[in-house]
């Protein structure tokens, strides 16, 4: 198994924001800098792209009875790849316990479709169980044991923020025995800083000397606020660069509702970023304007991260940039306060701010 190898790290004074630079593969030849915001749906001009399918398990079954179903599936699945480095995760949409069959027909899907094994969060299996811990770890076991027959390839563990807090010293204690040492968090709709479950999940990794070779990136977290006559809400899911996260992915999964939800008008809602107040705007579209939103706003965010990673590489404090973009300053004092609390230099506060 091949690994991230980074090197020329610069970290901010006051945040948990850093700049990377990251190899993949036993001679580097692919390169990229973080903080960065992969690329999604129509936007691939970027140096990773991002592929998200919610599998269920009757589509696994099919696979593994049908050959014909079989063929046109996995083709359907490597469609999904930019001609760059693409990193696909699997979504297992169902309360149903998979078959070791099961499960290893979704690895083997899985792996001739991403530059990267992404071991799945199994949020949709998890989140209502009474065994979250014993059910996430037999089946992240059995998938990782698939597709180490196979690899090559630099391996991630997704981890469901559905997983209780106090769960996540063992979850993190066994990626790190098993040598997998980047992360996924898969947040299904829900903020990050939520509670205190990113602040313990960052405490359990930095037990542990990886800084060298681990990579967190977060996919489907919440993206705003939005109340109701709201035109303007503060982009949570970009703002993850100073809470830790690398990368910062699309949000795949809804929240009660379509992503692009329909009032009685018929009318819909899309989201576009604006890059000089880190907020998106609210607007009434169609559902092809939203489609247009999201592809701009993807292209928008890839370009600010640029600007951050040039901040943080000339010394410019991450909470002075956050000011000029109009962030209050509840906000920005709760990431220093993440900071703060994960190096365990100040008290610990309830990140109300940030909810």
């Amino acid at each position: 198994m091949s690994k991230f190898q980074i090197t020329d790290a610069a970290y901010d004074e006051d945040v948990l924001a850093s700049k990377k630079r990251v190899r993949v593969g036993t001679s580097g030849e692919i390169s990229f800098e973080t903080p960065l915001r992969v690329g999604q749906d129509n936007v691939k001009d970027t140096p990773i792209y991002e592929a998200y399918r919610n599998v269920k398990i009757d589509t696994l079954e099919k696979c593994l009875r049908d050959t014909s179903f079989d063929a046109n599936y996995s083709r359907e699945l490597k469609n999904l790849r930019s001609k760059g480095f693409t990193i696909l995760t699997l979504g297992y949409g169902s309360i149903i316990d998979p078959s070791p069959k099961q499960i290893a027909i979704m690895a083997d899907l899985q792996y001739i479709s991403s530059d990267v094994v992404v071991i799945p969060s199994w949020y949709d299996l998890i989140n209502k169980s009474d065994r979250k811990l014993e059910k996430y770890l037999k089946h992240s076991k059995e998938f990782k044991a698939v597709a180490e027959t196979l690899n090559n390839k630099p391996m991630v563990a997704a981890i469901p923020q559905c997983m209780p807090p106090v769960d996540l010293e063992a979850v993190i204690k066994h990626w790190m025995d098993e040598n997998v040492v980047s992360y996924i968090v898969d947040s299904s709709a829900r903020t990050p800083l939520g509670g205190t479950w990113m602040r313990n999940l960052k405490r359990e990794i930095n037990r542990y000397s990886v800084e060298k070779e681990s990579l967190l990136y977060s996919i489907n977290a919440y993206q705003c606020s939005v109340q109701k006559n709201t035109e303007v809400a503060v982009a949570k899911d970009f703002l993850g660069f100073n809470t830790a996260f690398d990368m910062i992915g699309g949000k795949h999964v809804a929240k009660g509702s379509s992503e692009s939800y329909k009032n009685v008008s018929g009318e819909s809602k899309g989201k576009l970023f604006d890059q000089e107040l880190y907020s998106y705007h609210n607007l009434k579209c169609t559902k092809e304007q939203a489609a247009e939103y999201k592809e701009k706003s993807i292209i928008r965010q890839i370009a600010e991260m640029g600007n951050v990673r040039n901040n943080i590489k000339e010394g410019v404090k991450m909470t002075d940039l956050l000011r000029s973009k109009s962030i209050n300053a509840e906000i920005i004092k709760t990431f220093v306060d993440f900071k703060n609390e994960v190096e365990q230099k100040g008290r610990v506060s309830k990140l109300d701010a940030f909810i």
